[in-house]
């Protein structure tokens, strides 16, 4: 067991390069060896930073999602969006750091990379990307953060990131990573209108997908 984290300066800044060993650790590097999904080792690295939330009235970023002139989404769906605490989001923006030493991933951390063309203007596009996060095969209920800059981070699910991602990201000015607490995969959404998903999860190409994959627009639970 990992010892008992101490909130200093000296600690957090820390945390980057540990979690980059930790993930060297578990990452399969070969076909056949254990998937990360089934070591819960960085899920519970990331558990020990006990992250703590403000109200969305608090959230830098809430005109994107509050405001009739950007967007105001179903109170249902708002809720779903947890901004993270000042501190808590720096600590989440450091733990990624190490995702980020060449764009748009450090060199070899993923076994694979994709990318999509980003166009939040097109409806016809916005629907593409969604369908093309859908394809991700990610289960919509999985827990994920979005980072931004040091200061805020958001906790939400994989299905708000694949119906609001035109909301929660803007071109020109954003670069926000996505990521689970396996960091067995990573979204880069880049300021310069490119998406980015590392994998390194072993999900056979046949396997049957877990939503319809229009579910993210129809479904309103």
């Amino acid at each position: 067991m990992f010892p008992p984290i101490v909130p200093s300066v000296l600690h957090i800044s820390c945390l980057a390069d540990k979690l980059l060993n930790l993930v060297a650790l578990i990452r399969p590097n070969r076909p056949g060896q254990r998937n990360q999904q089934q070591n819960p080792t960085a899920w519970a690295y990331l558990g020990m930073l006990d992250l703590a939330y403000i109200p969305m009235e608090q959230f830098a970023l809430k005109w994107r999602f509050t405001d009739a002139r950007y967007r105001v989404l179903p109170p249902h769906h708002l809720a779903e969006l947890q901004p993270l605490a000042p501190e808590s989001a720096r600590r989440i923006w450091d733990l990624t750091l190490p995702l980020h030493r060449d764009v748009p991933f450090t060199d070899g951390f993923f076994r694979t990379v994709e990318s999509t063309p980003l166009d939040s203007a097109d409806p016809e596009a916005v629907r593409a990307v969604r369908k093309w996060l859908f394809r991700r095969r990610l289960p919509f209920r999985a827990r994920v953060l979005l980072s931004y800059q040091p200061g805020e981070a958001i906790a939400t699910t994989w299905k708000m990131v694949v119906k609001y991602w035109e909301d929660l990201w803007y071109p020109g000015s954003d670069d926000l990573t996505v990521v689970d607490g396996s960091l067995t995969w990573a979204l880069l959404l880049w300021h310069e209108e490119q998406a980015f998903f590392g994998d390194n999860r072993e999900v056979p190409a046949d396997r049957p997908a877990v939503e319809p994959a229009d579910a993210a627009e129809r479904q309103e639970g």
